[in-house]
């Protein structure tokens, strides 16, 4: 009995893997969201302290709060006070891809010039930021794959 386990194991681990896609593009986005979302609250930006921003000290120490957290203004933004973010969608600055061979999702956001929000924060992306997203747990990496 044992070795036939042994054997089955080993043969298991010769068959190359047939992945399929499981996630779709905006299935991505929304782990994305709620991912972004919960960092936003976990940094302490929640609708009260938004709601509790007068000075443009206040606002300086939001946005320093906002770009110290993952991705903020290459793949997700914050476009009003209410603290619910905004993921980018597929564009020239934003792409989706799966990589199939590994099973995963890579989302990559390229610089684009600061865009601007009328309660006076600017977003925008330093230069690059790239999130791979398992396509079988939905798990969210900051980073790709082959940086860990």
């Amino acid at each position: 009995m044992v070795f036939v386990l042994g054997l089955y194991g080993e043969l298991e681990k010769s068959e190359p893997k047939e992945h399929t896609q499981e996630l779709t593009e905006s299935m991505v986005s929304e782990l994305i969201f709620a991912n972004v979302h919960s960092l936003i609250i976990s940094a302490g930006i929640t609708p009260t302290f938004l709601a509790n921003l007068e000075t443009d000290d206040d606002r300086d120490e939001l946005y320093e709060a906002l770009r110290a957290l993952p991705g903020y203004g290459c793949l997700w933004y914050l476009p009003n006070m209410t603290g619910i973010p905004d993921v980018n969608e597929p564009s020239d600055y934003m792409t989706y891809n799966y990589i199939k061979q590994d099973d995963t999702w890579l989302v990559t956001g390229v610089f684009r010039h600061p865009f601007h929000f009328p309660f006076g924060l600017t977003h925008r992306c330093e230069e690059m930021a790239t999130w791979s997203i398992d396509d079988n747990t939905g798990e969210v990496t900051y980073g790709r794959p082959d940086e860990k």
